[in-house]
């Protein structure tokens, strides 16, 4: 479940053809309609693309996203006025089962009378059936997508339809309500639940639900599934600016890592990183490889390996000769190519003495050499 404040929405797709069912109900006067029960009773027995069931929804107008989006398949009744709380449901048809309608049926069975005045029910049937129905052309391209998870390719095209669903749902609920709560078609409400959501947002009030876009990227990382910020040293832009563009206010932000000329920048190629060093929390050995602004705690001398052997830790190089010892905190080995007769295949940082000091390993950089081309 899901329970965000609305204010804006993202430019999605110029037009949609979708199929929705508006559930209100319970109207600004307070009566449950007549006319709403049966067309109730109706929609649940039809296709909602019936044209006995379809409304223009013209005065929906004012409650629209922010795109131009046009809506063919509409059953219910438009908003008088904007409710405290939208609860968003995407259904696909399944092979097996069906709970959508249980799930309807817990929303409003659990609420009060007073709650559900509060409240509207947006379905969104999103299966390509046209039965239910989303036509497949008012869909970006669902083939050749990036498999992530190691799920296989309909798995994937799945998991991204179902993004689109969901952003094509929150699209036509902007501005229906305060709020927008995203529900999955399975499921069983609790009693009461919306009084217990208003606990938690009323607590929550002090709270920052919107900011500035550059404070948004910290959020935005997160959304992508990013864990680590990922820094670049040297830095490749600086700032210059000493007037801001709100109202010429001085600026004197600068970045220290910055570098004009930058132009000894390691390779760094793809690698597998161990260590049997004790390290302080999370930083581990591959924090001073990445691009991640962090440090590893370890001290030594650097050794290079060739003939790559299987272990139980994984691929490791059975032998190693010495190529540098670290002087105050740094070891730098230039022309490696003409000094091993190999192809490098491991990197090793061995400690040389003990020392009650903790060491910091901010950087570990590597260049390579490209073969000649022929």
């Amino acid at each position: 479940m899901r329970c965000l404040r609305k204010r804006s929405m993202l430019p999605l797709l110029g037009l949609l053809l979708t199929s929705l069912l508006v559930l209100n109900l319970y109207m600004e006067d307070g009566y449950v309609l007549e006319e709403d029960k049966r067309q109730l009773r109706d929609t649940t027995a039809h296709s909602p693309s019936s044209e006995r069931y379809v409304h223009s929804f013209r005065d929906l107008s004012n409650f629209s996203g922010s795109i131009n989006v046009t809506y063919r398949y509409l059953a219910g009744t438009p908003l008088t006025r904007k409710k405290y709380l939208t609860i968003g449901l995407s259904s696909v048809k399944r092979k097996r089962g069906n709970y959508l309608l249980e799930t309807i049926k817990s929303i409003f069975d659990q609420s009060s009378y007073e709650e559900l005045k509060e409240i509207v029910v947006v379905v969104h049937l999103a299966d390509f059936d046209l039965v239910w129905c989303d036509p497949e052309e008012f869909y970006p391209s669902l083939d050749g997508l990036k498999r992530n998870y190691n799920d296989p390719e309909d798995r994937v095209r799945f998991r991204s339809k179902q993004n689109i669903d969901y952003a094509f749902l929150l699209n036509f609920c902007t501005n229906l309500s305060d709020f927008y709560m995203m529900l999955e078609d399975d499921v069983r409400c609790s009693r009461n639940f919306l009084t217990a959501l208003k606990k938690v947002i009323t607590s929550r009030e002090g709270s920052y639900w919107e900011m500035p876009c550059d404070w948004l990227l910290i959020h935005f990382r997160g959304l992508l599934a990013q864990k680590d910020v990922i820094r670049f040293k040297p830095s490749l832009f600086q700032h210059m600016g000493y007037y801001s563009s709100y109202k010429g206010q001085e600026n004197k932000l600068k970045d220290d890592d910055f570098e004009e000329d930058s132009l000894d920048i390691p390779d760094n190629p793809p690698a597998n990183l161990y260590t049997n060093i004790n390290v302080f929390e999370s930083y581990d050995a591959a924090k001073a490889y990445s691009a991640v602004d962090e440090a590893t705690f370890a001290h030594g001398a650097l050794e290079v390996g060739e003939k790559l052997v299987g272990t139980k830790k994984g691929k490791q190089c059975s032998s190693f000769i010495t190529i540098g010892e670290f002087k105050n905190g740094n070891v730098e080995v230039q022309d490696v190519d003409r000094k091993i007769a190999f192809d490098i295949e491991c990197v090793r940082i061995v400690v040389t003495a003990s020392q009650k000091e903790w060491i910091i390993i901010r950087s570990i950089s590597i260049w390579t050499t490209q073969p000649p081309s022929q």
